[in-house]
């Protein structure tokens, strides 16, 4: 549900992007977004890790679709006001509206392209949470054909979706395909818990067990003993709790970010120059 969401919204922000009604006709205008992705997404990835931090990952995954869902949704109704016919047709009315519009398409684009990877790697850290290396070895495969599968398949109905939608309500369709997948995560979140395998009570329980006893173990295998400054308690005293603290602390928490984020720059680069 994720990937064929994802493909609707792209494909729908970026026809909006383009488009001399709702859109920019300048050709600076694509590599000006394109470049402001990366930045953006040190941003959403600061708020993910207090998000994280204060609620787990099971309300963070719901929180962070249905915001993505929210707004495709109010960016969609917002374009599909200013280009009503049916409004005041002065000269300064359109201009205002042009103007909300490009604003709009602008924040659209930014947040859909910033926002993907973020969402793909909480669904990907929850079922390598849950799974076994041998499980993995033997599922990985499968689950990444069948969504590069099901993009496909979402991309090749966007020609019939658009006989009897248009693009703000493609945009919608994605949004609602989104909180379809935010229901079958947290699905997949409670049936984890019922069984006793959530990844959550998982490390409640490791952090239980370590403050029982006399050491503590880190993520690389090292330990220190309670009468022992911890790396996270040095790192709060020497540095501050700024935006740079804050993402390097959630790269070293979660490694697999700290490659997207690079993935993100490589990418977003790239596609820039090309």
């Amino acid at each position: 549900a994720h990937f064929a969401a994802y493909e609707l919204a792209r494909s729908g922000t970026l026809a909006l992007f383009t488009s001399k009604t709702t859109g920019f006709e300048s050709s600076s205008a694509l590599p000006l977004a394109v470049g402001t992705v990366s930045p953006f997404s040190v941003v959403l990835l600061s708020c993910y890790s207090s998000l994280l931090d204060k609620r787990g990952p099971r309300s963070t995954l719901r929180f962070t679709t249905y915001v993505f869902a929210a707004v495709l949704t109010t960016c969609s109704l917002i374009l599909c006001l200013c280009t009503t016919k049916e409004l005041d047709a002065s000269i300064e009315s359109e201009v205002y509206r042009r103007n909300i519009s490009r604003v709009a398409v602008f924040f659209l684009f930014v947040y859909q392209n910033a926002s993907v990877r973020l969402l793909h790697s909480q669904h990907w850290s929850f079922i390598s949470s849950v799974t076994s290396k041998d499980e993995a070895k033997k599922w990985f495969a499968p689950i990444t054909g069948l969504a590069s599968l099901t993009s496909t398949i979402a991309a090749g109905s966007i020609s019939y979706l658009l006989k009897s939608l248009n693009l703000f309500g493609l945009l919608i369709t994605a949004a609602a395909i989104m909180l379809l997948g935010a229901y079958c995560s947290d699905t997949a979140y409670r049936i984890a818990e019922i069984h006793n395998f959530s990844p959550v009570k998982e490390a409640d329980d490791k952090t239980k067990g370590e403050a029982a006893g006399g050491a503590k173990t880190l993520p690389g295998g090292d330990k220190w003993q309670e009468n022992e400054v911890s790396p996270k308690q040095a790192t709060a005293t020497a540095g501050t709790d700024g935006l740079y603290v804050k993402a390097r602390a959630l790269f070293q928490r979660v490694p697999i970010l700290g490659a997207l984020f690079l993935e993100v720059l490589l990418c977003q680069s790239l596609s820039l120059l090309l």
